[in-house]
């Protein structure tokens, strides 16, 4: 719990991210071998990093905190990418779920983790308003393919409601959306005057 290792090991997922970003814009072999090699010393300095803290918790408590979990996770990543560095394949795939290493860098940031669980208790709300939305979405796309079918022949400048239910659903999210941003920009101009 020391200030210090928390620190270093923040340092290590910030260089850990540079690294990461760095991985698309280097093309020589031997800067691409060097980026391996910084990953690979960051894959072991987590599963140091990790082993520490279930010794030091222990698992029960050390399962109790979700950061942890997620570090867990980072960290088998980092494992399995590294045993088959050393077998000398390569998966992409791996590789890309590395980018979730930014979610470390939220333990080191205690508004982060408000903002986080804020999130969170509103999900919960936006499901239900989600749900809804796309119960109005489907009434509204069988309302549109029961009216306008065959009236409008190939618009130019959208779907159109003969092409089928999602062609349909296609077009009625085009006109809402048209909707919605014609009434923003109404509530803008008012608002100007």
């Amino acid at each position: 719990m020391s200030q210090i290792y928390d620190g270093s090991i923040f340092l290590c997922v910030f260089v850990n991210i540079i690294v990461i970003s760095l991985n698309g814009y280097l093309f020589d072999p031997a800067d691409l071998d060097l980026v391996n090699k910084f990953n690979n010393a960051f894959a072991i300095i987590f599963t140091i990093d990790m082993g520490l803290r279930l010794i030091s918790f222990g698992i029960q408590e050390y399962v109790q905190d979700i950061m942890n979990i997620f570090d867990a996770i980072m960290t088998i990543i980092y494992l399995v990418e590294y045993i088959m560095w050393l077998d000398g394949n390569g998966l992409i795939a791996i590789q890309a779920l590395k980018l979730f290493i930014i979610g470390r860098i939220i333990r080191y940031f205690p508004n982060m983790k408000k903002v986080i669980r804020t999130i969170q208790k509103s999900m919960q709300n936006m499901f239900s308003i989600l749900v809804l939305l796309a119960i109005f979405m489907y009434f509204y796309t069988l309302l549109g393919y029961q009216i306008y079918h065959g009236n409008y022949i190939n618009p130019p400048y959208r779907d159109n409601y003969d092409d089928g239910l999602f062609s349909s659903f296609l077009c009625t999210l085009q006109v809402t959306l048209f909707h919605i941003f014609l009434f923003i920009k109404y509530y803008i101009d008012i608002n100007r005057v």
